[in-house]
């Protein structure tokens, strides 16, 4: 073998290992592409799964709900306070639950409402319609009530004079017993009254 066939099939050799070279790292690349394509799908996929979207329910037809606080926290808790419009009328209705273990009294009609003092929005009208019928309430641990404001024989309504926003107070009296049956009825262990600030919009 001559010094031109040794330095031709030298750099053939050098040839050959240069394209393994580049086919081994093309692969390398290849393989680190998927990788990456394949963590920023999980990474999308995870992102997907975390992020969540807190929607409110909608108020229902004929209905405005107020946003609302309440004092106090004790064994009574306030799940919803809304306004039900019927025609150009309010009737208040506050969803109450003893979250307590005593058992708490209170009658159907103690719901007491203040419109905010001057209000263009709301005021309040007589109404000389329906016989007031009392009811006692006894709610034990777990159990809701809704009480209203007006109710039948009140004599009065509530009514809406034009569209807007109207700071409401609302509150009512409650008791609370070991038990319904005798002999501790007659028991107390505490009255309470809760009270509510609440602000609506009407139509």
């Amino acid at each position: 073998m001559d010094a031109r066939n040794f330095l031709f099939g030298a750099f053939a050799l050098l040839m050959i290992a240069l394209a393994s070279l580049t086919a081994v790292e093309y692969t390398q690349v290849g393989t680190l592409n998927s990788q990456l394509s394949s963590v920023e799908s999980r990474s999308a996929q995870t992102l997907t799964t975390i992020v969540t979207v807190v929607s409110t329910p909608p108020c229902p037809s004929l209905t405005a709900c107020g946003t609302f606080t309440y004092t106090p926290r004790g064994d009574v808790a306030v799940e919803s306070v809304e306004g039900q419009i019927v025609n150009s009328f309010v009737y208040f209705n506050v969803t109450v639950e003893n979250v307590g273990y005593s058992v708490v009294e209170m009658a159907n009609y103690v719901l007491n409402t203040t419109i905010g003092a001057n209000s263009p929005v709301l005021h309040r009208v007589p109404n000389n319609e329906g016989l007031g019928i009392s009811v006692g309430v006894n709610l034990e641990h777990g159990q809701s009530y809704s009480l209203y404001d007006p109710t039948s024989g009140d004599g009065y309504w509530y009514e809406i004079t034009q569209p807007g926003r109207v700071n409401v107070t609302l509150s009512f009296p409650w008791t609370e017993t070991p038990c319904v049956n005798a002999p501790c009825t007659s028991q107390t262990l505490g009255s309470n009254t809760t009270t509510i600030s609440a602000q609506f919009t009407f139509p």
